[in-house]
């Protein structure tokens, strides 16, 4: 059975220290990119940089991004991330040990106690913090849409991330997309990402979409 749990982003802590590199494309709402497999974190005890063991699967990233409970691979050997960020990715059983599994569990569980007043106010929140994704290549916001919502996503999620990115638009490499949860919009959040984007679609449009692969490569 396939588990959907919390994915890590840059600067999230780990048991001993804190994620310090992250290569995905995806980002949260404050410009913070998702933890792919190959990236780093540091251990205060080992006192250096460790790859972390992802474990995860999901978006548009290709291989495995790193999430909650995921193993650092420094000499601790007990050492997990503590994944804080408003994206889940599904974890197929087997990927961590079992002995793995149960030593992160009241470590994560440890780590995300919080004040009595903050904890309360965040239990009111529902569905996922809105986010962008950069795309490696271009193509339509059909195809996209085909690849990020591979399974059940929630009521209104297509229809929204249409609406968001025009339904019949064409884009370049390096251009961003919008993705919003229909259970959490925020206008003035929305409002500002959008104006982001625009700014970024005005700045491609000269290009080829040559032009914006090597630009996006380099």
């Amino acid at each position: 059975m396939v588990k959907q749990r919390t994915l890590a982003k840059l600067g999230n802590k780990t048991r001993y220290g804190h994620i310090v590199s992250a290569s995905s494309t995806i980002f949260d709402e404050d410009h913070n990119p998702l933890v792919r497999a190959g990236d780093k974190a540091w251990c205060d005890v080992c006192k250096g940089a460790f790859e972390i063991n992802a474990t995860y699967t999901g978006l548009l990233e290709a291989g495995f991004i790193a999430g909650d409970g995921d193993l650092v691979l420094c000499n601790c050997k007990d050492n997990f991330v503590i994944a804080m960020s408003g994206f889940t990715g599904e974890r197929h059983p087997g990927m961590m040990s079992a002995k793995s599994a149960a030593a992160a569990v009241p470590l994560v569980q440890q780590a995300q106690q919080e004040p009595e007043q903050h904890a309360q106010t965040a239990k009111k929140k529902t569905g996922i913090d809105a986010g962008f994704a950069v795309l490696p290549y271009g193509d339509t916001t059909e195809a996209w849409q085909r690849q990020l919502f591979t399974e059940n996503p929630p009521a209104g999620a297509k229809e929204l991330f249409a609406t968001l990115n025009g339904a019949d638009k064409s884009y370049k490499a390096g251009s961003i997309m919008l993705l919003v949860d229909p259970d959490k919009q925020d206008d003035e959040q929305i409002a500002h990402m959008k104006a982001a984007k625009a700014r970024i679609d005005v700045a491609l449009a000269p290009l080829t979409h040559e032009e914006a692969n090597l630009l996006h490569k380099h």
